[in-house]
């Protein structure tokens, strides 16, 4: 039952990551691909929330359940291979160097985005639209060249 449950939460949210990746405009500048990733990814949040709270709570799950840990933690680390590539993808196109390498950045946009997921859900009202695409511009600030 859980690996059925992981199967189809994987197809769900590497679908989502793709069609995001594949939304962002690759001629804007990276904060304009940092703000318009994060609006999409908030919008599935706020359209999706019981996607993505499954998602939040099978984490949890498989965190009190080891059975279920490696499953979880080799997704997790598919996922995040997944979005330090993109990072590296755009950072390149850019012509930009991260200031941190692309699966440090990987690691903090999905943290921020599970925490803003949760603060959405709670909240949504009360969590600024452009909030997330300001924190990942923020993180991935590319290194100054002086």
């Amino acid at each position: 039952k859980g690996d059925l449950f992981q199967a189809v939460l994987d197809d769900r949210y590497n679908a989502q990551t793709m069609r995001i990746a594949d939304l962002v405009d690759q001629s804007a500048s990276f904060t304009e691909q940092a703000a318009e990733g994060a609006r999409l990814l908030l919008d599935f949040f706020k359209h999706e929330p019981t996607w993505t709270l499954l998602a939040l709570e099978f984490d949890a799950y498989a965190i009190r359940n080891p059975a279920y840990s490696k499953r979880v933690l080799k997704h997790s680390r598919q996922l995040r291979r997944a979005v330090a590539d993109l990072v590296t993808q755009h950072m390149e196109k850019l012509g930009l160097e991260p200031s941190l390498s692309p699966e440090e950045l990987a690691i903090a946009f999905l943290a921020l985005s599970n925490g803003m997921a949760l603060a959405t859900l709670a909240d949504p009202e009360g969590v600024p639209d452009d909030l997330l695409g300001k924190l990942y511009a923020l993180i991935a600030r590319p290194v100054d060249p002086d």
